[in-house]
């Protein structure tokens, strides 16, 4: 070996040590600017005399006058350059995979967004006329360059990650759309309880997302120091057992609009009113729930088409598919019933005829699809269906009894507590089909 083929490897030794080197800080970015977010929030929260972290927004601290925007804007605008350095890092992770190079650039536009957004768009006090900064803020606000980001986490990754991935997605979104539905009331200075909390979780969860994704590159990127070719590691994407997967994220999505959206009309008492009237015509958390219960429908159809396709399917489990899917497709055009006042005033429709007969159809095709599961698959699972039938049954029985007081305006004490039973029991069922036909699939074992 020639003293040139000597310094040869010692400069590329040395080159890649400092390439490693670089990118492990860059990374290392990502869980540092998704740290100091809540750390400069919740700091900045204590320093505004009179502020509620949980009614008020993260913006009203570096809102036009607020005492605390000297403070946050410098802060944020760190977290952001440090997130805009992680960006870096994931793009020269990325060694030829497009889809981590595209949630590079969506991370870095996504920093761009905030920056632009702190430090030239602060919105004004509550209470003041909105003015164009105020447009803008709101328009910088909405970030779709944050979703593409976490949307294409979820295509780029796949194992547990994707999973978290998913379920991130969901949370925050449902989070976000109800934070945005208190936009009027900042403006017109009425009170807005639990905003505050809200737009914190979803925030929260995003950066602890940004940290997770910086976990798993550093994870990986260790993992491919032992391999010939590491950075061709194939990234396949599984759709059946993604779809599959769908069950859960249908069964938490609406878990969190049951709990969540309520939140959202002061009025409405989740012990003695029903789900159906969060949907109801002229109901102020009908332009929040529809949006929301298509996704969750394309979820659940998801879900069904896999429980259809799967490897472990026999014949009777497709029963069970066919059964979800044809509840999907309904849930979509589900009619949508009248307000208790309208209905006590003589106002029902044909709308809502048709409501009671989609209610009746979906329990119908969800004891199907139940009893089909428990026969098809057996063992302790068959026991717990029909357990859930039995609890779905009681519970719809009971909560039916109230459906004459509901249309005559009176009160009905604990209606929507028999009804939430029914429906979380059915929510609970849906998940726990979605885990074992995941796990039968993993272990090679057919229904």
């Amino acid at each position: 070996m020639t003293t040139a083929t000597v310094q040869h490897d010692v400069t590329a030794g040395s080159a890649e040590k400092h390439h490693d080197s670089v990118q492990r800080w860059l990374l290392a970015c990502g869980m540092a600017g998704a740290a100091l977010y809540p750390l400069a929030d919740i700091f900045a929260t204590t320093r505004y005399p009179g502020f509620s972290y949980r009614d008020q927004a993260v913006s009203e601290l570096f809102a036009i006058g607020a005492p605390t925007s000297k403070l946050v804007v410098p802060l944020f605008s760190i977290s952001s350059t440090l997130l805009l350095l992680f960006a870096i890092g994931i793009w020269r992770s990325a060694n030829g995979r497009r889809s981590v190079q595209w949630l590079a650039v969506m991370m870095a536009l996504n920093t761009l967004d905030a920056l632009v957004l702190w430090n030239y768009f602060p919105m004004h006090m509550r209470g003041s006329q909105p003015t164009f900064t105020d447009m803008m803020h709101g328009i910088l606000a909405i970030d779709p360059f944050l979703l593409a980001a976490v949307v294409l986490g979820a295509v780029a990754f796949r194992g547990s990650f994707r999973v978290y991935t998913v379920a991130t997605i969901l949370f925050t979104s449902v989070l976000a759309m109800m934070g945005f539905s208190y936009v009027t009331a900042v403006f017109a200075g009425r009170p807005t309880p639990w905003m505050g909390a809200i737009e914190r979780a979803s925030q929260y969860a995003t950066n602890l997302w940004y940290a997770m994704l910086a976990g798993v590159l550093v994870r990986e990127r260790r993992s491919a120091q032992s391999l010939s070719n590491p950075w061709r590691l194939p990234m396949r994407i599984d759709l059946n057992r993604f779809a599959l997967a769908c069950g859960v994220f249908s069964a938490v999505l609406y878990a969190s609009m049951l709990v969540f959206i309520p939140l959202s009309w002061s009025e409405y008492s989740s012990a003695s009113q029903t789900v159906s009237e969060l949907s109801a015509i002229d109901a102020p958390t009908r332009t929040l729930w529809v949006p929301l219960g298509i996704v969750w429908a394309l979820l659940y159809g998801a879900f069904g088409w896999a429980v259809w396709k799967s490897r472990e399917s026999s014949r009777v489990l497709r029963v069970t598919g066919a059964s979800i899917l044809v509840g999907a497709a309904a849930a979509i055009f589900w009619p949508p019933m009248h307000l208790r006042q309208v209905l006590a005033a003589g106002g029902g429709t044909l709308s809502d005829k048709l409501h009671i007969v989609w209610t009746a159809a979906n329990a119908v095709f969800t004891l199907l699809a139940m009893g089909f599961a428990a026969a098809a698959i057996g063992g302790r699972f068959r026991v717990y269906s029909i357990a859930t039938m039995v609890i779905l049954l009681a519970a719809g029985a009971v909560t039916s009894m109230d459906a004459r007081q509901l249309q005559a305006n009176l009160p009905t004490p604990w209606m929507g507590v028999w009804e939430r039973v029914n429906i979380l029991a059915w929510l609970l069922w849906v998940a726990v089909l979605s885990e074992v036909l995941l796990w039968r699939g993993a272990h090679g074992t057919r229904a």
